[in-house]
């Protein structure tokens, strides 16, 4: 396709998107003659350079958005024809306009350019026409059920632009809280917290707990946000692995009397302390047919040996649990014979001891995984025997092991 008939298609686009957004009757003089004046005095509406129709997908907000400023003609101080255009870049312009249209008082960008946004929130966009008319987020209603405390709306003019309506109250409220500008950005940005949450009071602990220890890192917390979530308020299911049900695993779970160190042990630990209250997790209710693959006994002076598979989902929770890694997400796989799990065990008295976790693809016999405790490093003698075992059964070593 050559230059010019690029931009006459996608001409043909721009024109047929912006007919079939013009709004009622009773704004499309408005909606027409704002469009006229944007077309004439800026850039907004200007088709970019490039591959069509990638070249004009930027363009379909933008339409959207002068349909939507249409619809709230009540709402402007002033016509399109006094606006005085003085910038350059197509975003800078529409932000410009919306000054020019709508605020009495200056309002925050971050609700300014929600606007242009595909999936604007409507009442994001009452919120900006009731700021621009010079009221505090405070008065607005409908609220968020994010809490806009008086100190959190001193910053509400501070929040990035590139923020949503949830996440921009949310990035006032951290600050509010004396949460610094990379915490505030970090949680707002990159946690489950850029959206209203359905416990608020609980986040609101979370983000308090959060401020308090101070020397956190941002991967800690957002590890530590992730936590809590899929413990109080995700299916056991998603997070346990099958029989977890659908119900979280901890829902009454609180950080009321917690210290950033027992936080932290609970993160480490928390299949044994959940496991320790609910045993019915550990009972088997899956099962599969052993693998052509022998298991393997070996005595190397006063110690014995083990290798064998795991044929439950019950036994890969329990290897899981004492373990400390996620081998019990492996039940599917196991279920439909494309991976099969091994434990390897050592015994000098009493009960073996569980030393390594080995993972083998039972269609082309070949070790996949070896992991020890916490996915360490098994030891000089753990592969020692893994390798026996291997040669023993005629397996082979993944290249990436």
């Amino acid at each position: 396709m050559s230059a010019r008939a690029r931009k006459q298609s996608a001409q043909r686009w721009l024109d047929r998107a912006l007919a079939e957004n013009q709004p009622f009757s009773q704004y499309r003089k408005f909606y027409w003659n704002l469009i006229r004046v944007v077309r004439s005095r800026s850039s907004i509406l200007e088709i970019p350079s490039g591959e069509f129709p990638a070249n004009v997908h930027r363009l379909g907000p933008l339409v959207r958005a002068l349909a939507e400023i249409a619809r709230r003609r009540k709402h402007w101080i002033s016509m399109p024809e006094l606006w005085d255009n003085t910038e350059t870049s197509p975003w800078r312009q529409f932000r410009s306009l919306m000054r020019h249209l709508f605020e009495r008082y200056p309002a925050p960008d971050f609700l300014a350019y929600h606007w242009m946004t595909r999936r604007p929130i409507e009442w994001g966009h009452y919120l900006y026409l009731h700021m621009a008319e010079g009221f505090s987020v405070r008065r607005f209603m409908p609220r968020s059920e994010i809490p806009i405390s008086p100190q959190a709306a001193k910053f509400i003019r501070d929040v990035p632009p590139h923020l949503g309506p949830y996440s921009g109250l949310r990035w006032a409220q951290i600050r509010g809280m004396g949460g610094s500008i990379e915490l505030a950005n970090c949680i707002a940005d990159h946690t489950i917290l850029r959206d209203e949450s359905t416990d608020e009071p609980f986040w609101e602990s979370v983000l308090r707990f959060v401020i308090r220890n101070a020397l956190l890192s941002l991967v800690e917390v957002m590890e530590i946000i992730h936590f809590l979530n899929e413990q109080k308020f995700e299916p056991g299911e998603d997070v346990w692995g099958l029989g977890g049900g659908p119900l979280p695993l901890q829902p009454d779970l609180t950080l009321k009397g917690r210290t950033l160190r027992s936080l932290r042990r609970h993160m480490a630990n928390w299949r044994d302390d959940v496991l320790r209250k609910r045993p019915e997790l550990a009972k088997k209710t899956f099962d599969w047919p052993r693998t052509e693959i022998a298991p393997l006994v070996h005595q190397d002076g006063d110690a014995k040996w083990l290798i064998f598979e795991l044929l439950s989902d019950r036994a890969l929770k329990l290897e899981g649990v004492a373990m400390n890694h996620c081998v019990e997400t492996y039940v599917g796989e196991c279920l439909g014979r494309k991976s099969s799990i091994w434990s390897v065990r050592i015994q000098r008295s009493g009960t073996p001891k569980r030393m390594v976790t080995v993972e083998v693809d039972p269609r082309t016999k070949q070790i996949l995984q070896a992991q020890g405790k916490c996915n360490s490093t098994p030891t000089a003698e753990s592969k020692l025997v893994i390798q026996r075992w291997a040669e023993q059964e005629g397996l082979t070593m993944s290249t990436t092991d």
